[in-house]
């Protein structure tokens, strides 16, 4: 029932947060993530990683070409270990660790742009949910030539 990765670090390392003075009737959001890999290793059956996740979300007015309303932006930083099986490969390893890490990261900026948003007058926030695999296979060797998403 508990998964075997442990988090050992997971810190708000940055925020920011702007909201224009009259919201639009029709707004649409776009999100933008990004991240950096710090560690990511394997000695035996331990497995080690530590990435910084950047997660950027806009309110847009629909109608006005995009006129910005809300910005939202946090940097978090993530490290966990985990006993790994020493049949899995290498690459497998590195999948399990990084897509874990993404998404321990990201829902730890889900909730603090939903809590800081919430103290506006645009009311909190909820960011889309993400294919945390996808987007390690995506930077992964083989995948495509991404940093994120």
């Amino acid at each position: 029932m508990i998964a075997p990765i442990q988090l050992d670090d997971l810190f708000l390392v940055s925020s920011s947060f702007q909201v224009a003075d009259c919201p639009a009737e029709h707004m649409d959001q776009k999100i933008g993530l990004d991240f950096t890999v710090k560690q990511l290793e394997r000695s035996g059956s331990e497995g080690l990683v530590a990435l910084n996740l950047t997660v950027k979300t806009l309110l847009v007015d629909h109608e006005h070409d995009d006129e910005e309303k809300l910005q939202a932006s946090v940097e978090v930083l993530v490290s966990a270990h985990a006993s790994l099986p020493t049949s899995m490969t290498d690459e497998q390893a590195d999948e399990y660790l990084l897509s874990n890490a993404i998404s321990m990261a990201y829902g730890h900026a889900k909730t603090c742009i939903m809590t800081v948003s919430g103290l506006s007058p645009a009311g909190p926030i909820m960011i889309p949910a993400i294919l945390p695999l996808d987007i390690v296979r995506d930077y992964l060797p083989g995948g495509a030539d991404t940093t994120g998403v």
